[in-house]
């Protein structure tokens, strides 16, 4: 797919092979189908197995469907009338007057599809069941299936995906919608963590408060009084990490360090005056952040965002994760102090 990947809202097919076969070329009708076949037995087709169902379940799953014909189509058309298959969401292209030339017609119809059902290249998997439609996929820059064993010229590009039966396609647009929700969420993270992380600079940069140490003084809001080794767990921090940071705060004014007065050998970390000044104007601060995302979201969803990121910060909290540039497993997170 293209570099900028979208959510996948739309399948093409060209029918053709996959999602049927002419009569003359037929072979014998399995028992699934049938009844299907017996809808529709005046016309030249065979509906293949898995026809039917998939085009049911794109069609449940919100897909646009394109359908394209190289030629005159009506008796497919006709099956789709018969199965209850016509919807807002089907789109028939065709090429009945043989406009487009041979080798470009595949492309051109492709193109006037996407046309038609107001997708994009980057948001539409295209299906189909020859060499002609991997080069008509490729050429375009669509992800492409291939269904069955069509494809026989090996000097041409070939799919990384190719099922025998349509029955895989499903399966393949799950993991494929798995994947692309993967990538969203983590996008979405990402910009929201930017977005809002420059606008705690700017109030950062205000009082001088680097964002790891007004994290610490949040944890201390919420606990006054506790020993290093339990703001570094807190933090997800290393002790070494924890300990520079505690003393560029207590430079800075915003803590002081007391021995612990039941056990001497503990120190515990406090927020001064000031320290609780710069608390009380940091909630002043998230509070009007809260207010204007207010003006634009529902209360009701940003709770929900609320759980679910109390959720992943449990995750990340408590869980080990995989660092993808070790491929190690850590339970340490470090951030800049």
């Amino acid at each position: 797919m293209d570099s900028q990947k979208q959510s996948l809202r739309a399948v093409i097919f060209n029918p053709e092979g996959v999602l049927f076969t002419t009569r003359e070329n037929s072979n014998p009708l399995s028992e699934e189908i049938q009844e299907e076949q017996q809808l529709i037995s005046h016309s030249k087709i065979d509906i293949k197995p898995g026809a039917v169902e998939n085009m049911v379940l794109l069609n449940q799953m919100g897909f646009k469907i394109g359908l394209l014909f190289l030629s005159h189509h009506r008796d497919f058309e006709l099956a789709l009338v018969h199965l209850g298959l016509i919807s807002k969401n089907l789109f028939l292209v065709s090429d009945n007057k043989n406009y487009y030339q041979k080798s470009h017609k595949l492309v051109f119809l492709i193109k006037e599809c996407l046309q038609k059902m107001e997708v994009k290249t980057n948001e539409t998997l295209y299906v189909g069941s020859t060499t002609d439609d991997y080069w008509a996929g490729h050429i375009i820059g669509m992800e492409t299936l291939a269904i069955g064993t069509g494809l026989n010229n090996q000097n041409l590009p070939q799919p990384a995906n190719i099922f025998p039966e349509i029955h895989d396609l499903i399966n393949f647009i799950y993991e494929l919608e798995k994947s692309q929700r993967t990538l969203f969420l983590t996008e979405s993270i990402y910009k929201s963590f930017r977005g809002l992380s420059s606008k705690f600079s700017g109030f950062s940069e205000r009082y001088g408060i680097p964002p790891a140490q007004m994290a610490a003084m949040q944890k201390l809001r919420k606990k006054d009084g506790v020993a290093i080794s339990e703001l570094a767990k807190e933090m997800g921090l290393l002790l070494s990490s924890i300990s520079g940071l505690v003393n560029r705060m207590i430079k800075q004014g915003l803590i002081i360090k007391k021995k612990d007065e039941r056990d001497s050998r503990v120190s515990k970390i406090y927020l001064t005056e000031k320290g609780w000044e710069i608390i009380g104007k940091l909630s002043s601060f998230s509070l009007e952040i809260e207010n204007y995302f207010e003006n634009y979201v529902d209360k009701e969803d940003l709770l929900c965002l609320s759980k679910i990121l109390q959720k992943i910060t449990g995750v990340l909290d408590t869980k080990p994760y995989f660092n993808s540039e070790s491929a190690t497993l850590t339970g340490s997170w470090e951030t800049n102090t």
